[in-house]
């Protein structure tokens, strides 16, 4: 068993044991590397271009920073700009609802789509990974960051109220209902139920009956 050895992946991913061999299964933001061992950084700056917008792609380990030319300036991950600080309560536009993307380290990202029509924060607060649509796809940050707050203030499996969506000066937030927005994706050949915050799946007990023996 190779993966007897825990440190056949590195920190960055843990050890399968396949039939003869191994691999790795890499955390988000690390990918394979092209030697088949260990997990390495995915430089998110040049697999997404535009992933930052009109601000500057920085790469770290595991993650990505966008960073704004000027210092007075901030970075606003809902609209993928840089602007002065603003005072609170001040509303974001309105980006729509595109796709929900749930793997973008794999070489087919276009086709890992969770769901459709749902919002960035939707999205992004929840089990996704990247939103947007026809391909052109905004990476979700990473959980913990200041991005990621600043997105999901009320952490993840949370998202905002529909009915106090244009409520801006006391915005309210709700348990995401991941078995309603996911429905088809989760749970496959199994039973969704929703918790808060997050979901359980539940799998279909089959029991096989013996058939009669005729003598």
């Amino acid at each position: 068993d190779e993966c007897e050895n825990s440190t056949r992946c590195g920190g960055q991913g843990f050890c399968e044991n396949t039939d003869g061999s191994y691999r790795c299964l890499c955390y988000q933001g690390y990918q394979d590397a092209q030697d088949g061992q260990g997990c390495v950084d995915v430089n998110e700056c040049e697999m997404l271009s535009g992933v930052c917008g009109e601000a500057l792609c920085e790469n770290v380990d595991g993650s990505f920073m966008c960073l704004c030319s000027d210092e007075n300036q901030e970075y606003d991950p809902m609209t993928g700009q840089c602007h002065f600080r603003t005072t609170p309560g001040t509303a974001p536009p309105d980006e729509g609802r595109k796709e929900c993307y749930y793997n973008l380290n794999d070489a087919n990202l276009c086709d890992n789509v969770l769901a459709s029509g749902i919002t960035k924060q939707e999205c992004c607060c929840t089990l996704g990974a990247g939103w947007g649509d026809n391909c052109e796809i905004f990476p979700c940050p990473v959980s913990g960051s200041a991005e990621f707050s600043a997105m999901c203030p009320e952490g993840k499996g949370f998202i905002p109220a529909r009915e106090a969506a244009y409520d801006v000066t006391a915005p309210q937030y709700q348990d995401a209902n991941e078995c309603m927005l996911f429905e088809h994706e989760i749970c496959k050949d199994g039973f969704c139920l929703n918790s808060q915050p997050g979901y359980e799946c539940y799998c279909k007990i089959v029991r096989a009956h013996a058939s009669p023996q005729v003598t």
